[in-house]
């Protein structure tokens, strides 16, 4: 969007960057609504980590200073009043194996996990810490899903229901 008086010319002095997120069920919701379909409202409704916008917003400005293309004269403005943590699923080994008709050893279900950047503590049960950029594991079936894409869905046995 935009147009012939904000874009970037050979004139051009002074860019404002902005790095932003947006709510995802917010945004599909109102795109929705207005029947306006744009390559952002399909970006900002997957609920992208909002934690991403400073490393983003740091590496553009890094980027315009190493090309020689702008000097970075510093300042931020920032309306993110809370940052979103990472949260823990627990989930059983045996309940795994159990959904997934398969007999995967617990340390391998560990390295499977880990090699996802999430923290595993094993106790009675896996304790998973699942990092912000992850948002689509929140339940013990989003966990075995992981584990079982991991561990080749063609290796696990049918099932007869």
């Amino acid at each position: 969007m935009g147009g012939q008086n904000s874009e970037v010319t050979e004139s051009t002095k002074t860019i404002v960057l902005e790095c932003a997120n947006f709510d995802g069920v917010t945004t599909r919701l109102t795109s929705k609504k207005l029947g306006l379909r744009t390559e952002a409202s399909s970006r900002f409704e997957k609920d992208l980590d909002p934690n991403l916008v400073d490393i983003a917003l740091k590496r553009a400005c890094h980027l315009f200073e190493a090309l020689k293309v702008g000097e970075v004269v510093g300042g931020v403005i920032d309306c993110y009043q809370q940052k979103l943590e990472p949260h823990y699923v627990k989930v059983s080994p045996n309940w795994i194996n159990d959904f997934l008709g398969t007999d995967i050893e617990v340390n391998e279900m560990v390295k499977m996990l880990q090699r996802l950047e999430m923290e595993v503590e094993v106790k009675d049960e896996l304790i998973i810490k699942v990092p912000t950029f992850r948002q689509d594991v929140k339940i013990k079936e989003d966990v075995a899903e992981e584990i079982a894409r991991l561990y080749g869905y063609d290796i696990i046995p049918n099932q007869k229901l």
